[in-house]
């Protein structure tokens, strides 16, 4: 039977994050993908590294956020060098567009919500108004029903294909083992230390377990003790043809990757496991975006997929040990692109040494029973 010191289950952007901190501290690492037959989030991601607008009544989420942002251009700079391979991140800042009055005060009330709640401590974020817009989106005209945008300066995107091939590469370069297409049917805690995985592989044997498998936590939680209340979200993307470069920097629902193609999508939408694309959605997504730039309606639509994202009953991370079980350890998170230069750097301390990082102490599963 094949012994590791850490595997991690789950080969998404969160656990191959954690596994490549892991595999740098010099332990044996494995990481299970059950391959594309699983609900991948990854396939719903959009690529922003994001922190406006996030963590409104959690003051604790914003930290995280923040010290995230921070930590990005370091962790694309050593993974780059570790991997060969150029992840296209660039944190020019980003803009969230209002679409109506209404859309604009609402978003200038959050913002001022996260302002006050940070006190003293200096909220990166502004308004542009309609006129600095269009100096800035010239010669792509904007909708009338435009007229004001959030912008912070910490914002940027990245490809997330890139960045998942180049955390794979990482790892496996620095001596992790990687098992695709490989699904783990049962885990059985053994007695006094350690576990032993069921696997299409054979039985393999771990001394402290990362489950980071998204929707698979609600099957795999519970052989190690851990109840996590996570559920489906299901959003979709439209990309089109390439274009010459149109916008200036990224925006929530828009995105213009470096081969030109325009990545759309706005949809949150409760569907249980149904992670097809509907007309509906589609048609809703192109006409926002075709309201707010009517030039994008030259371009051509060449795909549109769906996929399911993760969300937490409070819609914040969730970092857990089992108590029941010690060294069985969870993450799972809506943002693993922001977060992941964190989870490269915090988590493989925390699952190598059971001592929980101040940052995510409140993303623990005591908030969710009380």
């Amino acid at each position: 039977m094949k012994h590791f010191d850490v595997v991690v289950i789950g080969g998404g952007v969160v656990g191959l994050s954690a596994a490549y901190g892991l595999v740098k501290k010099k332990v044996s690492v494995a990481v299970f993908d059950e391959g594309d037959v699983a609900f991948r989030a990854s396939r719903s991601n959009f690529g922003l590294v994001w922190f406006q607008g996030k963590g409104e009544g959690s003051q604790d989420y914003v930290h995280l956020m923040r010290q995230s942002t921070q930590q990005w251009k370091l962790f694309v700079e050593e993974l780059e060098g570790d991997s060969g391979t150029n992840v296209d991140y660039r944190q020019t800042g980003g803009l969230s567009l209002c679409i109506g009055e209404a859309a604009a005060e609402q978003r200038k009330k959050q913002i001022d919500n996260l302002k006050k709640q940070s006190g003293d401590e200096d909220y990166e974020c502004e308004f542009l108004s309609r006129s600095e817009l269009e100096g800035l989106f010239y010669p792509l005209k904007l909708g009338v029903k435009v007229q004001t945008a959030s912008y912070s300066p910490r914002d940027g995107h990245v490809n997330p294909l890139f960045l998942m091939f180049a955390l794979y590469k990482s790892f496996v370069s620095l001596g992790g083992h990687y098992y695709g297409d490989s699904k783990v049917t049962d885990i059985v805690p053994v007695s006094g230390n350690g576990f032993e995985l069921r696997t299409n592989a054979g039985i393999i044997g771990c001394d402290r377990l990362l489950l980071s498998a998204g929707l698979g936590l609600q099957s795999l939680g519970p052989k190690v003790g851990l109840d996590i209340p996570v559920y489906p979200e299901r959003g979709q993307i439209l990309v089109t043809q390439r274009a010459e470069k149109l916008f200036p920097l990224p925006m929530s629902g828009f995105r213009q990757s470096e081969e030109g193609t325009v990545l759309l999508g706005f949809s949150n939408e409760d569907a249980g496991f149904d992670d097809q694309t509907s007309i509906q959605v589609t048609a809703k997504i192109a006409k926002k975006a075709t309201t707010v730039f009517p030039q994008l309606s030259n371009l051509r639509l060449v795909r549109t997929w769906a996929g399911l994202r993760i969300q937490s009953a409070d819609k914040y991370p969730v970092y857990a040990e089992s108590k029941r079980y010690p060294g069985a350890y969870a993450a799972t998170c809506h943002s693993g692109i922001t977060l992941a230069s964190l989870h490269t750097n915090l988590l493989p301390d925390w699952i190598l040494t059971g001592e929980v990082p101040s940052c995510i102490k409140q993303f623990g599963l005591e908030r969710f029973n009380v």
